[in-house]
C-alpha cells in the first residue's frame, strides 16, 4: 500500500494529527501527539510506503514541530520493517 500525505493538511498540530489519523487509518487510541504517532507507525503490519512532503516543516506549516514529525516518520521506518518512508520536496 502507498499513502501520499497532502501537505495542505499540515496547518496546525491538531489538523495534522486529525488528518494523519484518517489518512493512515490509525487506531481509536491514537493520542494525537508525536509519541502516539511513533507508536501507531510501529504497529503497521503490512507493507506500507508513506510519501511525506518535507514542506510540512516549513514555517507556514508546522515549523520545528514539523521537523520533529519528519524525524518520527524516519525513525519509525527504521524500526518497522513493514514501513518505508520517502520524503519529497
Amino acid at each position: 500500500m502507498t499513502i501520499t500525505l497532502d501537505e495542505s493538511k499540515f496547518i496546525s498540530k491538531q489538523a495534522a494529527h486529525s488528518y494523519l489519523k484518517a489518512a493512515l487509518a490509525l487506531p481509536e487510541w491514537y493520542g494525537a501527539n508525536l509519541d502516539a504517532l511513533h507508536d501507531a507507525l510501529s504497529e503497521i503490519s503490512e507493507d506500507t510506503l508513506l510519501i511525506v512532503p518535507k514542506s510540512i516543516a516549513a514555517e507556514n506549516r508546522l515549523g520545528s514541530y514539523g521537523e520533529t514529525m519528519l524525524t518520527v516518520f524516519q525513525d519509525s521506518s527504521q524500526e518497522n520493517p513493514f514501513l518505508s518512508v520517502r520524503f519529497i520536496p
